[in-house]
């Protein structure tokens, strides 16, 4: 119950944070917004604020703007705020302007991740899975399912945090002979433990180390504090690279149905992006505003691609217009865009069958 409620509630605000740029590109414009929904139809409540009707609906994966001329020709005498007849300076604002407002809540939502939190870093803690008998390790007093998460050689130095596990390998071989010091994370405590490092490396093939014990890394995630100076520079960058990778990840998924025919492991639906928000719900806030400023991104960039019935497909005829000199026809517009979004919906039917293969089967 907790994953399906968080992700309805993040596709809700992604949804109506990217019809509220639209809606405000609308109303500076001066084109008239007929209704502004939430969800998609059957129409579960509305009311009627000025000329615009606000409704929220029953299927709750989006929402939509109506704009005066999207469905058809009106009087002359309304076609000065149809969208239609406005100039191709007043089209594309209001058309981008549910990517630029998803861009903006992503930069929102990592200026205030930095902020609260920091800038984050992974390392890993070492979970002892065996304690070999008459080694350094026994003489520390460590044990099966102790955590060691950083290390020092002297005890008033800082601790330094395993960045990779090979690290703690290469501090243990150096150190043969030492006097070392482990942090170890305990529930909610911290112990420290000591000791020599008189046991030689042995057990070829194995996960042992010259400590004398079997472990296995997990990673995790720390945070290091900022300045609020370093905040904007942090979320250009981080948005900078969450873009490149994204769209590292569309070309990806390209070449793979290209050559396998087949939909790339990378590509998930609701089912999976539901399931993803539950585990991030429950892994902390931080988690969860983070992963929802990817997805806004993620959104973004989707909605920018020119394909029928998307925001760049729509950017594309209004750019045809422009340079053609002359107004499509709108009916033909309307069939494009609908087939576009039967497209796109049967796609999402099969990623969705994809996922629960993935996820259930």
């Amino acid at each position: 119950m907790l994953t399906l409620i968080s992700f309805l509630a993040v596709i809700s605000l992604l949804a109506f944070v990217h019809e509220l740029g639209h809606f405000l590109a609308a109303k500076l414009s001066g084109v008239k917004v007929e209704e502004f929904g939430i969800g998609f139809p059957p129409r579960v409540f509305s009311f009627r604020r000025g000329e615009t009707l606000y409704s929220l609906n029953l299927l709750p994966l989006g929402g939509f703007v109506r704009l005066l001329g999207e469905e058809g020709r009106v009087a002359q005498s309304l076609e000065k705020r149809a969208f239609y007849a406005q100039p191709i300076g007043r089209k594309i604002p209001i058309i981008l302007g549910g990517v630029l407002m998803n861009f903006l809540l992503a930069l929102v939502l990592l200026a205030f991740f930095f902020a609260r939190y920091g800038e984050p870093r992974v390392t890993y803690f070492l979970q002892i899975e065996e304690v070999k008998d008459k080694t350094p390790a026994a003489a520390m007093g460590l044990k099966k399912g102790d955590k060691i998460r950083a290390f020092r050689l002297e005890e008033n130095k800082e601790w330094q945090l395993i960045q990779q596990p090979e690290e703690f390998t290469q501090f243990l071989q150096n150190n043969s002979g030492n006097f070392i010091y482990l942090l170890l994370q305990k529930e909610s405590k911290k112990e420290v433990k000591s000791g020599w490092m008189r046991y030689p490396a042995e057990a070829a093939g194995e996960a042992v180390s010259i400590l004398g014990i079997v472990y296995r890394p997990f990673p995790q995630i720390n945070y290091r504090r900022v300045s609020l100076i370093a905040v904007p520079r942090l979320t250009l960058l981080t948005s900078f690279n969450l873009v490149k990778e994204s769209l590292r990840g569309l070309k990806r998924m390209l070449s793979f149905f290209w050559y396998k025919r087949q939909l790339s492991p990378e590509i998930t639906g609701p089912i999976g992006i539901a399931r993803i928000t539950g585990i991030t719900v429950r892994e902390g806030g931080d988690m969860l505003i983070h992963f929802v400023a990817l997805l806004s991104l993620s959104l973004a960039i989707f909605n920018i691609l020119p394909f029928p019935a998307l925001d760049g497909g729509r950017l594309v005829l209004a750019l045809a217009e422009f340079f053609f000199r002359r107004q499509l026809n709108l009916k033909w517009q309307r069939w494009i865009n609908a087939l576009g979004l039967a497209i796109l919906l049967l796609f999402m039917l099969y990623v969705t069958f994809w996922d629960l293969q993935r996820w259930f089967f």
